[in-house]
């Protein structure tokens, strides 16, 4: 048995451009130095990947590393780490996610995965406790993210496989994709889901059945109680709880520090009609929660009428109801559940991806940009239906959606005339 704790004592490295996978012990200084998670993928990605690596070339590495907790009744511990060189800021990236899919790898018996090289053509990396297998992937790839999943768990015949996946704007590599863990959660930032679509890795399935082993299972048993028991107690537990993050939307409204209209404001007029209070108005079914976690600040939305109607997702969070309300200047709430529904979809981080729009209709609004610069686009603030528009022509790259794909900085730099 390994000797810590917690621990599943082996990673899994996948070589796409051989075709090779391998099981290599982990490595005890490692465990000692770095404990888990970001620590091991930071460690890894600076002895591994140097300055001169193209972060979407085959030799930037892809780790997913979850830490020793994981998997555990310890609260809040289902979380994950994503690691690569960002092809967004051409430095180190990170992106964490809860959900489910940490868990099951650790159940699985795996610590972490470490991914080099590129596809020949699209692949899904499968792991069935201590057996994995590339896949062909070739049906898969255009899909969105829920029908990816639903197609790896058909094939595979488990419908409690837990995947992560990327959507079109991951095999476009647009620069803020993301990649989305079961379940409805994202690994979204620093672009990590253009890293997956230039290896061709579509997916990862993962499926265990192992335990997580705990030196003294009595003393964790205590100690995790208590520690639930004390997250409860807390005086800010109800109304995380109850609202999750969109719940600090109207306090950092009211603190002028809500991003608003591309951040030339702090503050929305119509907060009142997307913060929490509307948002459990208009589309709260029931809350949810990941993995052991006692918080439980997820929650199903679900819009019954209008021209959204039918809507259902997870997972809204604070910095949504800002990129793509208040950052774009609109108050409609169910064109921002939409929207963050559609980002989902496409795989791709909310937040960049808003703020991308908001800076384009800014410098629509400073007669910077013109109609011949956006393919006759009129990008004005508060144009929701623009915004949905946009978000498919950026995970798509079509026409001006390709410029924004970029990210803001690449994007200002290309326009210039007082852009940067």
């Amino acid at each position: 048995m390994f000797p810590y704790g917690g621990y599943a004592g082996k990673g899994l490295y996948v070589n796409l451009t051989r075709g090779t996978i391998e099981s290599r012990a982990l490595d005890k200084a490692l465990i000692e130095d770095y404990l888990g998670g970001n620590g091991f993928g930071t460690r890894l990605l600076w002895d591994q990947v140097g300055p001169e690596v193209d972060p979407l070339g085959p030799e930037n590495l892809l780790i997913f590393a979850h830490g020793p907790l994981c998997g555990t009744t310890m609260p809040t511990s289902s979380r994950m780490e994503v690691i690569a060189k960002s092809p967004l800021t051409g430095i180190y990236g990170d992106a964490n996610a809860g959900g489910f899919f940490g868990p099951e790898l650790k159940f699985a018996g795996w610590d972490l995965v470490v991914i080099r090289g590129q596809a020949s053509q699209p692949v899904y990396l499968s792991i069935s406790d201590d057996r994995a297998e590339l896949r062909d992937a070739a049906g898969l790839w255009g899909l969105p993210t829920s029908q990816t999943e639903a197609a790896i768990r058909s094939e595979l015949c488990d419908p409690q496989i837990k995947t992560a996946t990327i959507g079109p704007a991951g095999e476009n590599q647009v620069r803020f994709a993301g990649i989305q863990v079961t379940s409805q959660r994202s690994a979204a930032r620093c672009g990590l889901g253009a890293v997956m679509g230039a290896k061709q890795l579509k997916a990862i399935a993962v499926r265990g059945h192992g335990p997580v082993r705990v030196a003294d299972p009595a003393r964790f048993i205590d100690v995790t109680a208590r520690l639930h028991r004390r997250t409860r107690d807390n005086a800010i537990f109800p109304a995380v709880s109850a609202h999750g993050t969109p719940g600090i939307a109207a306090l950092m409204d009211a603190l002028g520090r809500f991003p608003t209209r591309n951040f030339q404001m702090g503050a929305f007029p119509e907060i009142a009609r997307i913060d929490a209070d509307a948002l459990e108005g208009r589309a709260m079914v029931r809350h949810l929660a990941c993995f052991g976690c006692t918080v439980a600040c997820d929650k199903l939305h679900y819009l019954p009428d209008g021209p959204y109607a039918g809507t259902t997702l997870r997972s809204v969070e604070y910095e949504t109801l800002s990129s793509l309300g208040s950052g774009v200047w609109n108050a409609d709430l169910d064109s921002i559940l939409a929207a963050n529904r559609l980002c989902d979809e496409l795989g791709m981080d909310t937040i960049s991806a808003g703020r991308a729009i908001s800076f384009a209709m800014e410098l629509w609004d400073e007669e910077i940009l013109n109609r011949d610069d956006t393919g006759g686009l009129a990008l004005h603030w508060g144009d929701e239906e623009m915004t949905l528009q946009l978000l498919k022509m950026i995970a798509h790259r079509e026409g001006f959606g390709d410029l924004l794909a970029e990210g803001v900085r690449r994007a200002a730099q290309v326009i210039g005339r007082g852009a940067e």
